[in-house]
């Protein structure tokens, strides 16, 4: 009975040796998933914040009015800001090409110079319009 007794301990180690190996490999699988639930929640909460900071980028059929009237201030604001932006290009493009191109001493303009606007009077009567022509200027 004694080899009987001895294989019973032997078969008895060898299951606490698999149920040990299977309890090591379970705390790391599951140490594993803890590392991977706390990295999809810090993606989560990346992406709301991302989503917070950029809602215009959202489709506008999902803004709510609040979004919508900020968006339209922003528009507004970068309009103005564009247009201002603009005026000082032109404006240092007029100052500089006429110090290149300016009016030579007869006082005619060199090719590349830009021309000074023509006053063009604005009508109120929408079916009198000569187009820079004067009456008598085609027939």
């Amino acid at each position: 009975m004694e080899v009987s007794n001895s294989s019973l301990h032997l078969v008895d180690a060898h299951r606490n040796a698999s149920v040990r190996e299977l309890n090591l490999q379970l705390t790391q699988i599951l140490a594993e998933l803890e590392i991977e639930k706390k990295r999809g929640e810090s993606l989560d909460q990346m992406r709301e914040t991302s989503q917070s900071q950029y809602w215009w980028e959202a489709p506008i059929s999902q803004l709510g009015l609040h979004e919508l009237e900020q968006l339209k201030e922003s528009m507004e604001v970068l309009k103005k800001n564009v247009t201002n932006q603009a005026s000082k290009f032109m404006v240092e493009t007029t100052a500089n090409s006429s110090s290149y191109f300016g009016v030579n001493g007869n006082g005619i303009f060199d090719s590349y110079d830009i021309k000074p606007a023509q006053n063009m009077v604005a009508s109120n009567n929408l079916h009198n319009h000569n187009f820079g022509f004067d009456s008598a200027g085609l027939f």
